[in-house]
């Protein structure tokens, strides 16, 4: 596993939002939810800041969807969302 070679990761930045421009048979281009929270799983002591995922027609998911995927996986006290101009402190 090769999170398994990086165990002080603190912050992890993840582009998802599941950005689908109908190329490469419509595949998402950016970490779909369940992608970022499986990362986030294998990265248990990481901050996770998710980006460039919202305001775009391209983004196939939503932050609530982002939200639940992360307590699938008991991860949402990790999951740290900004909305555009907010500034996020860890």
């Amino acid at each position: 596993m090769m999170a398994g070679r990086f165990p002080s990761i603190d912050i992890a930045v993840l582009f998802t939002g599941a950005a689908r421009v109908g190329l490469f048979d419509n595949a998402p281009l950016t970490l779909t939810a369940e992608m970022a929270a499986e990362v986030a799983a294998k990265l248990p002591n990481a901050k996770v800041f998710p980006v460039h995922s919202e305001g775009w027609a391209h983004f196939s998911e939503d932050r609530e969807l982002l939200e639940g995927a992360f307590a699938a996986v008991d991860a949402r006290d990790r999951l740290f969302v900004a909305r555009p101009g907010e500034r996020v402190l860890f």
